[in-house]
């Protein structure tokens, strides 16, 4: 029986994760995995002054999202085809209806479990459309609240954008590109020997 097609994306969790597996073989689209698997290819930038984790006033909030889409938009680039990862920790292999609209995407599916017993980590995928400022109710759950592992991925140009509370990874095509990037956006980068 060939893999069902989801309803309204045309496309099986198989076509979905494919694009992902392609870009970056043997590591599962989640964060920390990524930051573990690419060093070299890797880059994180704080959402707030002073590696300050959570935003306490609403002109904070203001400025972890807007260091979000800019380093999102500097990596996926504008009104881009991207996917949406989410991965949860469990056996569960479907999200819940409030998870699944906080996500703001068209019905997140199964696409992947990694690992196993009480490292078993499942991930969901959907086909989004990037644009700075769209997912800011997302960005805001994660800034805030540390909402889940969420990843964005560029098929087309092979950047990846991983919010979490404090700050985000970034998953470039090349070390090269991720050099640059750190040069960019050095303001907003960790002093520590180890980038974290």
């Amino acid at each position: 029986m060939p893999p069902q097609r989801e309803r309204g994306t045309g496309m099986t969790p198989v076509d979905l994760l494919e694009p992902w597996q392609r870009a970056y073989p043997d590591v599962p689209p989640v964060g920390f995995l990524c930051r573990r698997a690419l060093p070299e290819r890797w880059v994180r930038a704080h959402s707030l002054a002073d590696a300050q984790r959570y935003p306490e006033t609403p002109q904070q909030l203001a400025q972890a999202l807007q260091r979000y889409n800019a380093t999102a938009a500097h990596v996926l680039g504008e009104d881009r085809d991207c996917l949406l990862f989410v991965a949860r920790f469990g056996a569960d292999t479907r999200l819940r209806d409030d998870e699944a609209a906080q996500l703001r995407a068209a019905r997140p599916v199964h696409v992947l479990g990694h690992g196993r017993g009480d490292d078993a980590i499942q991930v969901f995928a959907a086909p989004v459309r990037w644009r700075s400022g769209a997912f800011d109710p997302l960005l805001a759950g994660i800034a805030e609240e540390g909402t889940g592992s969420t990843l964005f991925f560029d098929p087309a140009g092979g950047g990846a954008f991983a919010p979490y509370d404090g700050g985000a990874d970034h998953f470039l095509a090349s070390p090269e590109q991720a050099a640059r990037m750190k040069t960019r956006f050095a303001a907003w980068l960790s002093s520590r020997p180890d980038g974290l």
